[in-house]
């Protein structure tokens, strides 16, 4: 009889400390990730504090090609609008002015040299 319950008091001491120890490392399993989590964090905002923080155009690219996608479709809302319209028109024509005066001038320049050269 006393044989029978040192065993079992043995045995329910060891399930004990061997519930404590799985409980125990568990534990330490969860502040282990809490101190990693804590420690990038605390890393990424000592990088992102002072500057050091890499681009990487790759990891935004999406947010860029919407940006750049917005920005065109403002670009073409704003060409719509008539006053722009005009204002296009009007350096057109005076680029097209300021050629013609060019070719003039030189086709002046041109003439003088032929007449030059018939005298």
């Amino acid at each position: 009889m006393m044989e029978n319950i040192m065993f079992w008091s043995m045995f329910s001491a060891c399930l004990m400390i061997i519930a404590m120890t799985m409980f125990a490392l568990h534990l330490q399993a969860k502040v282990n990730n809490d101190l990693r989590r804590k420690y990038n964090d605390l890393r990424r905002e000592l990088i992102k504090s002072f500057g050091w923080d890499d681009y990487e155009w790759s990891n935004n690219f999406r947010d860029y090609a919407r940006e750049v996608e917005t920005l065109i479709k403002f670009k073409k809302e704003i060409e719509r609008l008539d006053i722009i319209k005009k204002a296009i028109d009007a350096q057109n024509l005076s680029d097209l002015k300021n050629k013609k005066e060019q070719i003039e001038r030189e086709i002046k320049i041109l003439g003088g040299i032929e007449k030059g050269e018939r005298k």
